[in-house]
């Protein structure tokens, strides 16, 4: 069965601040329902060691979301 219900992240330091993961990146193919790092705009992304998206964003930026 397929959830419908969209993925949400938050963050441990600050758990009423979340964020829904909209969509995957087309480069990195993140995992929309397991995400290892989101952008401020809810994009899922894979991790190319610390601080860069496969896609080569730089996650380190305000707002990015790591998984701990």
């Amino acid at each position: 069965m397929i959830s419908l219900e969209p993925m949400v992240v938050f963050w441990e330091s600050d758990p009423e601040r979340s964020r829904i993961v909209r969509r995957a990146c087309k480069i990195c193919q993140g995992d929309i329902s397991d995400p290892a790092i989101v952008s401020p705009r809810g994009v899922a992304h894979e991790s190319e060691g610390y601080g860069i998206t496969i896609c080569g964003k730089d996650a380190t930026r305000p707002d990015w979301w790591w998984k701990l």
